[in-house]
């Protein structure tokens, strides 16, 4: 049975977080192959992971201490210009990544799918279930990922364990990865590919359950991390480290090159992809959700629907205003992996430090 009570569930929430995460990251980590070995991507991905599951937990256990909303708490630590600055940062952080995700999910629906349509009608389709999934009550992004979640991840493992048996072994080397500049940055673009769990803070007060927050976070981190590194290891073995170079999205090239035993389902891929693809709706549905959480914040405003509206109407001219997924994806690396992220990351652990040292006098 659902509940209406304006909380989502720590269920709800795990699924939230890997249906925001897989669509997104899975089309975005093979393109950073172009930049070295498909084993040290692999690496990488081991050490970015690392590093988000230390910062969960320093976001976790802040989130114990934000009982109303986290621009409230920061207002009462740094002051009001303080609290509007960091929540412009998230903010943008959050517009960014939904202009990203937004033009991903157009450019793959006209690659594959509808080459004939314009990249932008899919685009603003996406927009608009967003925005109907986010709207009261708060629980209904977590019902929504409820039901998508099983009907996408059963699909990838099935998808990941027939696509295993095309693997070629001469396309794995005895080599081992290079820990060097290059695969520090790449650890660090897969930190930041994560780094949409620095919202925790702001959906902490319609979480039920809190004391189950971190588990429930990195079990939807392992969850995501393990299914992304499967698709990697698998096309680095179905096309090689040159292959996966060539292609600009490998995850789908891996799809359509699977093979359905007995001829069923010969067009598996584009089932596939359109289950894919209706994690973006819920990304889509978080962004716009975060976009008004937070826009309420920073100018006070009570719970008006057409603020919601606005995040709307602001999310689809972002999107016509950056033209295709190239200029997206450059905008995302630049703007939000080398300097909103950080900055989130730097207050996060600075907020940690301060109540852990607080908890420590008062003992």
């Amino acid at each position: 049975m659902f509940s209406n009570n304006q909380k989502i569930s720590v269920r709800q929430l795990k699924r939230l977080l890997v249906m925001d995460w897989i669509g997104k990251i899975s089309l975005l980590l093979p393109r950073f192959i172009v930049q070295s070995s498909g084993k040290d991507l692999i690496l990488s991905l081991i050490l970015g992971v690392g590093i988000t599951a230390v910062y969960t937990c320093i976001v976790c256990y802040l989130s114990r201490y934000i009982t109303r909303s986290f621009g409230g708490y920061v207002e009462l630590r740094l002051g009001r210009a303080s609290a509007f600055a960091l929540c412009l940062v998230y903010w943008s952080y959050m517009f960014v990544n939904l202009l990203y995700i937004t033009r991903v999910f157009g450019a793959v629906t006209r690659q594959y799918m509808l080459p004939e349509l314009s990249e932008n009608i899919p685009c603003i389709l996406m927009l608009l279930g967003g925005f109907y999934a986010s709207m009261d009550p708060k629980e209904r992004r977590g019902r929504i990922a409820e039901v998508l979640y099983p009907f996408v991840l059963i699909p990838l493992l099935i998808l990941l364990v027939i696509a295993s048996f095309g693997v070629q072994s001469e396309y794995f080397t005895y080599e081992s990865a290079n820990f060097n500049a290059v695969t520090m940055k790449q650890s660090f673009q897969v930190f930041t590919a994560f780094g949409g769990v620095s919202l925790i803070l702001f959906e902490a007060p319609f979480i039920q359950k809190s004391g189950m927050r971190l588990r429930t976070t990195l079990k939807g981190l392992m969850i995501t991390a393990i299914g992304i590194g499967a698709a990697i290891l698998i096309g680095i073995g179905s096309f090689g480290d040159q292959g996966m170079k060539a292609l600009r999205w490998p995850v789908v090239t891996l799809m359509s090159n699977v093979d359905i035993p007995g001829g069923f389902l010969q067009r598996f891929d584009i089932l596939f992809l359109a289950l894919l693809l209706m994690s973006f709706f819920v990304a889509a549905s978080t962004g716009i959700f975060y976009l008004n959480l937070i826009f309420k914040e920073m100018f006070k405003q009570p719970e008006e629907k057409h603020y919601h509206l606005l995040m709307l109407i602001l999310s689809i001219a972002g999107v016509l205003w950056c033209k295709n997924v190239e200029i997206a994806q450059q905008l995302f690396l630049t703007v939000n992996c080398y300097l909103l992220i950080p900055i989130m990351a730097v207050f996060t652990v600075i907020f940690a430090i301060l109540e852990w040292e607080k908890r420590r006098r008062s003992k």
